[in-house]
């Protein structure tokens, strides 16, 4: 899992010292964040969004369906990466191509894919089909856990992912490979590539999936490592640049095993608070520390609504112009209050209409709360509530889809968010619109009376 903070890159090359601008990601002010990632279930690119500028609170987007299919390579994509240059002109993920229920490990890191799933996009919305671009040699077994940072001053990509290498005159890799190790190459494109290079080799140590973290200062890193010996991470710091000497720390970020696959950033909010995230084969565990270089201080994250099932992947800061370009309007939030709980079965479809309106207008958007609201769970009518909404579209919503959200607070039994509706607007609107029971029957509701959030966006 790969965070790229989008900053310059402090990089020795070839005995010179090549100095990027990290001033651009210090002046960028983001707002939210975007989780790329895949499920054993379903390997293939899916996104949850933050809920505001909760880095541990999300909602899935496309209704949980993935955003984006691999029809290349093996047809399936793990170790999800979303970068961008500095100016977010342009934005690419790129994944391992793997298929891995049913597949031979072994067979997997002596000839698997040595190319990357590539996709392109100029708004984080519309993107390019998949292509395998080849990175690695013949002489390697797979190319996997990609990441990339961009760099200002060459106006390029280094990329980076995890490989193992046969001899020459072995190419059916049917012999003893050495250890895993960090390979990179750069690229403008991801079309074409440099020829592949050893980045960290240790030589006792087989090692597997990178991440870089940027500290704020010109060549100021962390980066964590796994060691397939023990299926732990490690922490390693510089001063120098990502090819500069490095310090390890003693030990390993936490004593569990098995982790992998970590994702680590900054808050958005507290530039002193930073986050960790480690894959235990079964999801992300999240940790959190306000000491980045203090050994062992990685303490657990509060959970509630922090979305299971979330595996090797990247989180991506969302300025607010990426953010319109996933929500067009503003994401608005409501509260409200409930009564004593009612339950009664619905048998019949429910209208959204009668029972969610919110008002919408040019630029600040205002919600005017009264009248009825709804809450379903499993079918059911678990609690009505006293509140209002009316539609009001400004014509620069005419034509755009529409996704009505009901979000849990974390202090409730249940946590989540659940689209009720999707719909796109037209001028004038349809009277009504129809939602099935089915299509709640995940939303959960409250245990007791308490403030709820409601919103609406705009997506292009």
């Amino acid at each position: 899992m790969r965070y790229s903070w989008l900053i310059g890159l402090l990089v020795a090359v070839l005995g010179f010292t090549v100095t990027a601008n990290p001033v651009r990601r210090q002046q960028q002010q983001f707002v939210g964040y975007l989780i790329s990632t895949f499920s054993d279930p379903v390997p293939q690119v899916q996104q949850y969004l933050s809920n505001d500028n909760n880095p541990l609170s999300y909602r899935k987007l496309n209704g949980g369906n993935p955003v984006l299919t691999s029809i290349v390579g093996t047809r399936a994509v793990r170790d999800i990466y979303l970068t961008s240059n500095s100016a977010r002109s342009e934005y690419y993920i790129i994944a391992t191509d793997i298929n891995a229920p049913g597949f031979s490990w072994d067979r997997a890191t002596r000839t698997g894919s040595r190319g990357l799933v590539v996709w392109r996009s100029t708004d984080l919305v519309n993107w390019s089909g998949p292509n395998l671009r080849t990175v690695e040699s013949t002489t390697a077994g797979m190319a996997w856990a990609p990441s990339a940072v961009w760099d200002d001053a060459t106006s390029q990509y280094y990329v980076f992912w995890s490989s193992r290498l046969y001899a020459a005159n072995d190419p059916n890799h049917t012999g003893s490979a050495g250890l895993d190790r960090i390979r990179y190459a750069t690229t403008r494109d991801f079309v074409t590539f440099s020829a592949p290079l050893d980045y960290y080799a240790p030589a006792n140590i087989p090692v597997i999936d990178q991440e870089f973290l940027y500290l704020g200062q010109p060549g100021h890193y962390v980066r964590f490592i796994k060691d397939e010996r023990t299926n732990q991470i490690f922490q390693e710091r510089t001063t120098g640049g990502l090819f500069g000497s490095w310090t390890r720390n003693p030990g390993f970020v936490r004593n569990e095993t098995p982790r992998e696959g970590a994702v680590a950033f900054r808050n958005n909010l507290d530039p002193n608070l930073y986050h960790l995230w480690l894959d235990d084969y079964v999801q992300y565990l999240p940790y959190q520390t306000t000491n980045i270089l203090n050994p062992g201080i990685w303490t657990p994250s509060n959970t509630n609504g922090f979305p299971g099932g979330v595996k090797h992947g990247s989180v991506f800061p969302l300025t607010q112009a990426d953010m319109k370009f996933l929500c067009t309007l503003p994401c608005v939030v409501i509260a409200i209050a409930l009564p004593p709980p009612e339950t009664q079965a619905i048998n019949d479809l429910i209208y959204p209409y009668a029972t969610y309106r919110y008002r919408v207008q040019t630029g600040k958007t205002v919600i005017d709360p009264q009248d009825q609201l709804l809450i379903v769970k499993n079918g059911k009518s678990a609690y009505e509530i006293t509140t209002i909404v009316t539609f009001q579209f400004d014509q620069s919503t005419q034509g755009k889809t529409c996704e009505l959200v009901f979000e849990l607070w974390d202090r409730d039994v249940s946590t989540g968010t659940q689209t009720l509706d999707v719909f796109t607007y037209s001028d004038p609107p349809r009277p009504l619109v129809q939602l099935t029971a089915a299509d709640i029957v995940q939303l959960v509701s409250a245990k007791s009376r308490d403030n709820h959030a409601g919103r609406i966006c705009s997506e292009a």
